[in-house]
C-alpha cells in the first residue's frame, strides 16, 4: 500500500489498462459526504460513485468485456488521492496512468442566507406558482429554516410542482447544484429520436404533407432556426393535400405562436383533411402541441400520435434570474390546458389519442392511408 501511496505524487491518480473497458461499479457505503471520481482514460471518461470521505479506503470491482474481474482501489490522505488496480493482470505494461477528479455531493453543504435570500425572492416576486404553494402549506420562512442544499432542494420538490421551474447554485470551481422537477412516468421503450439538433425540413408525397421540426426555440443573429419563420408558411403547402403530418417528436420546446398562425391558416383555406401530430416522452412545453392543437379540434380534424408527452405545460413564459451565485429559471404566467381529458399532469403528460412507439408509427400511419414515402421516422 505504501508503494502505490509513493507512485502517485500527484492529487489524485489512478491506474487504468489501455484496452477498452465496460464498467460494473459497486457502491460502497454511501453515509454522510459523498464523493464522485471521474476517471478519465484517452478521450472517454466514467464515473466513479464512492463512499463518504470518512472511509480511508473505497473498493470497486470492475468487470472487463472478457468477464475478468478486478478491483479498483481509492484511499486519501490529507484531501489527496491516491488508487490502484488488482487482479489478474497478465501483462503489466498495459496499464497506463489515469486521473481521477473528486465532486462533492453538494446536497450535505450548508446554505448561506445570500443563496437563501435569493431563492425567496424569485419565488415571491416572480413565480407565478407561489400561490399554488402557499395553498399547499408552504411558507417563505421555511427556506430560511433549510440548513443545507439537500434540505432546500427536499422543500422544492414537496411544494413545486412545475417542469419548468428551476433552481442551480453556483459554487465556483466546486461546480453547480440544479434542482428541477422530477419526472414522474418513465418509458424505457420510448427512445429518443436521433434526428440532429434543429432538424427542419418538409416533404410532400402523393397524398401527404410531412413537417419535421425537433426544435421551437427562437432565431437570433447567432441561431437559425427555419421553424420560427418557415413552420407558419408551410400552411399554404400543406393544405394542398389529404393528409397532414407535424412531427416536433424530441423537441424541447420554445414558440406556441407559430401554431397558433399555422393552425389558423389552415382554418382561412378551409382545410378538411386529416391532421396527424407526432409526439414522444421527449416533446416538452411548446413541443406538446395538443395544447395549441386541442383548441382546434371542433375546426380541424386532429388526431395525436405517438406516446405520452414529456408533461411541462402547467406554468410557461419564464424569465432567466440571477441573484449572487443563484440562477432561477421562473416561470411567470399560467398556461392554457385544454380541458379534453388528454392531459394526464405534470411529467405525465399528454395521453396520445393512437398509442405507438417510434419504430410503429411509420406503420400505423400507413395502415391509415398515408403515403410516407420516403420519409424516415427515427
Amino acid at each position: 500500500m505504501k508503494t502505490s501511496k509513493r507512485l502517485f505524487t500527484s492529487f489524485i491518480i489512478c491506474l487504468l489498462f489501455s484496452s477498452i473497458f465496460a464498467f460494473e461499479t459497486k457502491v460502497i457505503n454511501t453515509t454522510d459526504l459523498e464523493v464522485w471520481l471521474t476517471v478519465f482514460q484517452g478521450d472517454s471518461a466514467q464515473e466513479l460513485h464512492v463512499a463518504p470521505k470518512s472511509e480511508k479506503t473505497f473498493s470497486y470491482e470492475l468487470i472487463d468485456p472478457d468477464n475478468i474481474k478486478y478491483n479498483l482501489s481509492w484511499g486519501s490522505d490529507n484531501n489527496c488521492w491516491w488508487g490502484f488496480a488488482e487482479g489478474p493482470i497478465t501483462e503489466a505494461n498495459t496499464w497506463e496512468p489515469g486521473y481521477a477528479f473528486k465532486q462533492y455531493d453538494f446536497s450535505f453543504f450548508p446554505l448561506t442566507k445570500q443563496e437563501k435570500s435569493a431563492v425567496s425572492t424569485m419565488i415571491r416576486t416572480t413565480y407565478i406558482g407561489f400561490t399554488e404553494m402557499k395553498e399547499k402549506g408552504f411558507k417563505l420562512k421555511m427556506i430560511d429554516e433549510c440548513q443545507n442544499v439537500g434540505e432546500l432542494f427536499a422543500l422544492l420538490d414537496k411544494y413545486v410542482f412545475d417542469y419548468h421551474f428551476s433552481i442551480t447554485i453556483d459554487r465556483g470551481e466546486k461546480g453547480c447544484l440544479e434542482w428541477k422537477f422530477k419526472n414522474l412516468v418513465t418509458d424505457e421503450k420510448s427512445k429518443k429520436s436521433i434526428d440532429p439538433i434543429v432538424t427542419y425540413f418538409e416533404k410532400a408525397t402523393s397524398n401527404s404533407y410531412y413537417i419535421r421540426f425537433n426544435s421551437c426555440s427562437e432565431s437570433t443573429k447567432d441561431f437559425n432556426n427555419p421553424y420560427w419563420k418557415e413552420f407558419p408558411r408551410a400552411a399554404s403547402k400543406a393544405c394542398k393535400y389529404d393528409y397532414i403530418v407535424l412531427d416536433p417528436r424530441s423537441n424541447n420546446g420554445g414558440g406556441q405562436m407559430q401554431q397558433v398562425r399555422f393552425f389558423e391558416s389552415l382554418i382561412n383555406k378551409n382545410y378538411k383533411g386529416k391532421i396527424y401530430i407526432l409526439q414522444d416522452k421527449y416533446s416538452f412545453s411548446a413541443a406538446e402541441m395538443w395544447m395549441i392543437a386541442g383548441k382546434y379540434v371542433n375546426k380541424l380534424d386532429i388526431t395525436t400520435v405517438g406516446t405520452f408527452t414529456g408533461g411541462m405545460q402547467r406554468y410557461g413564459e419564464c424569465k432567466s434570474i440571477h441573484k449572487n451565485n443563484v440562477w432561477g429559471w421562473i416561470p411567470t404566467i399560467i398556461c392554457g390546458i385544454p380541458d379534453d381529458g388528454k392531459w394526464k399532469g405534470e411529467g405525465v403528460g399528454y395521453e396520445p389519442d393512437v398509442f405507438a412507439y417510434t419504430e410503429e408509427i411509420k406503420g400505423v400511419l400507413t395502415g391509415f392511408g398515408v403515403d410516407m414515402t420516403g420519409i424516415e421516422i427515427q
